[in-house]
């Protein structure tokens, strides 16, 4: 049984190596992905029927799928890929913590993501240079691009830490251990959206017993300051203020490696579609400052960029299902460290664009909290 759902799960967990760099790979992968989500649906449809979240996760990827059919430009070849994972996750998710199999999924992901880190950390010290790379120092690791290392890092904390404290009622050594070692990658990579996330991520957690944590880093609070963050950021351009701080003692220049010019790029292209967005196009449409990444860093900006305003309601009624959840449960560990990881995420989406399988798993397990907390 346990085989079984490690396999269904696996797929989606694909390493950014192998899903941009290595196509023979990625193919491999995507087959798995593509029969791994036709048998969760078929398991999930012969017990259940369709939840309230589920139904509106459905609804957020066919407004996708439609804003591209009507750009002349789309692809949906580029719809898939994303689609594919952000569903089969989901109802994989909601399927295991409704059959009570929670604890048991926490250590797979536990045990895969370590891992991951461990071979990660491997290809850094033994290649500096990358596996491969895009040009201008920007060098290709097992787990991608330096700065989306804490796509694996950050969920691995808020697994672990789960699995260790539904198991065996605390947060074992291991957690820190593990959170310290990626946190020293990073430092050494100076991938500062990675660290800053990061950053937060520990210093929460190792509050997270005070009153501070769940009164003032409550999930209404914390979302509420990444919007208005967001806002200060992407539309407000607060960062001219430090500038001399950025280029100086962050060694970043002022346009944060180019990401303002992609929000610029991305507010006009949501200026000439605001309704519907311009759905996933082919990347010869893009221009040449998206050809190598395709997304906005940013990823509030880039759901603007692919789904517009209709878009835009749908993610947050998605967001405001867990927020809402942890939020009732925020005297609970297992509330509080989901929060604290989707705090940080968020915070690290402010220039990137955190929106991989392990951030869907963290969102569908916070909006099942109540049966994760009850272990039912």
């Amino acid at each position: 049984m346990k085989n079984k759902y490690f396999w269904l799960l696996f797929p989606f967990l694909e390493p950014l190596l192998f899903k941009d760099y290595l196509e023979w790979v990625d193919l491999f992968f995507t087959c798995g992905k593509l029969i791994a989500l036709l048998i969760i649906i078929i398991e999930y449809f012969s017990r259940y029927k369709l939840s309230k979240y589920l139904l509106v996760v459905f609804l957020y990827e066919i407004w996708l799928l439609i804003a591209t059919i009507l750009n002349p430009d789309g692809s949906i070849v580029r719809y898939c890929g994303p689609t594919v994972s952000v569903i089969g996750v989901c109802m994989y998710i909601e399927l295991i913590i409704k059959k009570g199999l929670i604890v048991e999924v926490l250590h797979i992901l536990t045990n895969t993501l370590s891992v991951f880190c461990v071979i990660n950390a491997i290809t850094v010290f033994l290649y500096p240079q990358g596996l491969t790379n895009q040009g201008d120092e920007n060098y290709i690791y097992f787990l991608g691009l330096e700065n989306r290392f804490s796509f694996y890092y950050l969920p691995l904390v808020a697994f672990s830490g789960l699995y260790s404290y539904l198991k065996y009622g605390k947060v074992k050594l291991f957690v820190y251990i593990m959170s310290l070692f990626n946190m020293l990658i990073l430092i050494d990579k100076w991938a500062v959206g990675g660290m800053l996330g990061m950053i937060f991520m520990n210093m929460l957690l190792l509050f997270r017993k005070s009153l501070f944590s769940y009164k003032i880093f409550n999930s209404v609070v914390c979302f509420v300051i990444v919007i208005i963050a967001n806002i200060l950021l992407v539309f407000l351009r607060v960062q001219y203020l430090f500038e001399d701080f950025i280029v100086n003692d962050l060694g970043k220049d002022i346009t944060l490696t180019g990401r303002t010019l992609l929000w610029d790029y991305g507010l006009l292209s949501f200026l000439y579609r605001p309704i519907w967005g311009i759905g996933y196009q082919d990347l010869s449409s893009l221009p040449v400052e998206m050809l190598n990444v395709g997304h906005m860093h940013n990823l509030f900006m880039n759901v603007l960029f692919y789904g517009g305003l209709g878009g835009m309601v749908l993610f947050l009624i998605i967001q405001f299902n867990w927020v809402k959840s942890l939020m009732n449960y925020r005297r609970y560990f297992e509330a509080s460290i989901l929060n604290l990881c989707l705090f940080a995420a968020f915070i690290m989406s402010l220039g990137d664009t955190f929106d991989s399988a392990p951030y869907w798993i963290l969102v569908s397990m916070s909006v099942y909290i109540n049966r994760i907390v009850k272990n039912v």
